[in-house]
């Protein structure tokens, strides 16, 4: 017979598997990044079936949570019992959203992000591996009618995309409708040529009769029915229940109970700090006003070193960025991840939508990905490679999350749900350690450091602005043009992205923020005990943890070296 404190883990391990493996079941091809294939020929489900069903998981879920006894469980359950009901009461505010209404934009979901999902992650190192990858996309004609179906219910209730978000959708399909399915971008067979027996053609019948029937469908869904209920205005505001929801969009990715309102006069607050850095730092490099400079740093022969002579300059140019970082890491960090991030273009399909760089994390087997998008580079000074690269490789995002994923200890779940303000706080916390790794030496970098990070404390104001005060698209731009060198198409992007992802821009700052605060709690605290390394290590240690655990771990750790 199980003791009461044998009984409370086994629950809680149960717990901790149950959760994982339905997350697993929710994104078969995502699975990938985490090693494990358990439904190796599935895709999205993005069924209002789905959707229900997920929702009945997370409150018997949450039920189950409730039972276990906290007491009978050691410190370190105790810490990963918090996490998992941390973890359900996140997942659970998006139902309060409109997640199945919109199940996709310009900026996120299965229409932009599928081709490079499905290639990046779907395991192809046997012929098995192929008939799988096959299978998927012979199923991705009949999931899409289900995305279809969310958009149909948001047309109903009146909850629907912006018309530009609509219209870059729109662009997006047409680049997957290929006339010979061989220059598809689904078509693996020259990454897998070895295991075809000299059957170029393996995928092509999928393609030809899954694929692109799909991105037809799509394209005439959007042009002919969905894009005439477009909403016209840019955010939330005054869509049918649009403060409950932007209020769980809040919570969702900053995990702090604070309203849109105070998280607008805390942007406003950091706008004005770092105006006036940015005017120290143009002071040195420039005499006139910092209007003229922001058009000056767009003149060629005023700056040539901020321009990249050609686009094949670009990628090799993060990667010496990189390899500076790299040498950089010992004074800060004690622990490195087994592969160094790769450094490469992002997929010309998927270049008029994204921003200047993303990051795809790897697998047990294959490094993440730093992903500049080449055609942003073409005019652009390169003001921001720094800070660009701190944040999405080192010491940031891939950093973060390849040590989180190869954590042997760390259960599956904690690698599986991310908090947003954890992740991207992280990475813009890495910008500024920057400073202290002495990146920022070339006073153009120091300023694109400080230019980068005005715009996420405007993402602050912006965001807030457009779903939970009604500003308009124009006024959001206005704003941003007064603080950053950003040429105006470049900010309507970006407003672009704010309005079909509500709350996401707040990740960054908030969790900088967060972050900063408990290194100075901890210096202040710890005095000469202070290690900087350590400190990295334990905020690094157990995943993407909700900001108030990062609180309760970091203070945790204060206790314990104080009582050395």
């Amino acid at each position: 017979m199980l003791s009461a404190t044998d009984s409370a883990s086994v629950q809680l391990r149960a717990l901790q598997d149950d959760i994982a493996n339905h997350a697993l079941k929710l994104l078969p091809v995502e699975a990938g990044i985490f090693g494990v294939n358990p439904h190796p020929d599935e895709i999205f489900n993005d069924s209002v079936e789905n959707s229900e069903n997920h929702k009945a998981f997370l409150i018997a879920a949450s039920e189950r949570a409730e039972k276990i006894d906290q007491e009978a469980l050691s410190e370190t359950e105790k810490v990963e019992y918090l996490f998992i009901v941390e973890a359900i009461k996140q997942e659970q505010v998006i139902f309060d959203q409109y997640l199945y209404e919109l199940p996709a934009s310009h900026m996120h979901g299965n229409i932009p992000m599928l081709q490079m999902v499905l290639t990046q992650y779907s395991p192809l190192n046997t012929k098995e591996d192929l008939a799988n990858y096959e299978k998927r996309l012979r199923k991705i004609n009949a999931r899409f009618d289900d995305t279809i179906s969310g958009f149909r219910s948001g047309i109903d209730k009146k909850v629907t995309l912006p018309v530009e978000s609509v219209e870059l959708l729109i662009k997006s399909c047409r680049m997957q409708i290929v006339e010979d399915p061989r220059d598809s971008a689904f078509n693996v067979a020259a990454k897998v040529e070895s295991l075809l027996d000299g059957d170029k053609d393996f995928f092509i019948g999928a393609i030809e009769e899954s694929v692109i029937p799909a991105y037809k469908k799509l394209l005439d869904f959007f042009e002919n029915e969905y894009l005439p209920h477009a909403r016209t205005t840019p955010g939330l505001y005054g869509l049918p229940g649009y403060e409950k929801a932007y209020n769980a969009y809040v919570k969702q990715h900053t995990s702090l109970d604070l309203t849109g309102e105070e998280i607008h006069e805390i942007g406003l607050k950091e706008v004005e700090r770092i105006a006036k850095l940015m005017e120290e730092a143009k002071s040195k490099v420039f005499d006139g006003t910092l209007a003229e400079f922001r058009a000056a740093l767009y003149d060629r022969e005023q700056f040539p070193q901020a321009f990249f002579e050609n686009l094949d300059a670009v990628i090799p140019h993060y990667q010496n960025v990189l390899k500076d970082i790299n040498s950089r890491m010992e004074p800060l960090f004690d622990q490195l991840p087994k592969f160094e991030c790769n450094i490469v273009a992002i997929p010309k399909t998927m270049e008029g939508s994204m921003p200047l760089a993303i990051y795809m994390p790897g697998t047990p087997t294959t490094p993440g990905r730093f992903c500049a998008n080449l055609s942003l580079h073409k005019t652009k000074p390169n003001i921001v490679a720094n800070a660009l690269t701190l944040h999405e490789a080192t010491p940031g995002h891939h950093h973060q999350i390849s040590l989180a994923f190869e954590d042997e200890s760390t259960h599956l779940v904690k690698k599986i749900f991310m908090c947003t303000a954890f992740a991207e706080g992280w990475g813009l916390y890495s910008e500024y350690l920057g400073e202290e790794m002495g990146m920022y030496t070339d006073p153009l970098q120091y300023y694109g450091r400080l230019e980068v990070e005005m715009q996420r404390a405007l993402r602050l104001v912006v965001d807030t602005g457009l779903h939970a005060k009604g500003w308009s698209f124009d006024k959001c731009v206005a704003l941003m043009q007064e603080h950053l060198s950003l040429p105006v198409e470049e900010i309507v992007t970006e407003v672009k992205r704010y309005c079909v992802i509500p709350g996401q821009a707040l990740a960054y700052k908030m969790g900088e923020l967060k972050i900063k605060e408990l290194r100075e709690y901890a210096t202040a605290e710890l005095g000469d005990q202070f290690d900087v390394r350590q400190f990295h290590r334990v905020i690094l240690t157990g995943g993407s943890v909700p900001l108030m655990a990062l609180d309760r771990n970091i203070r945790a750790w204060v206790a314990r070296v104080k009582a050395q």
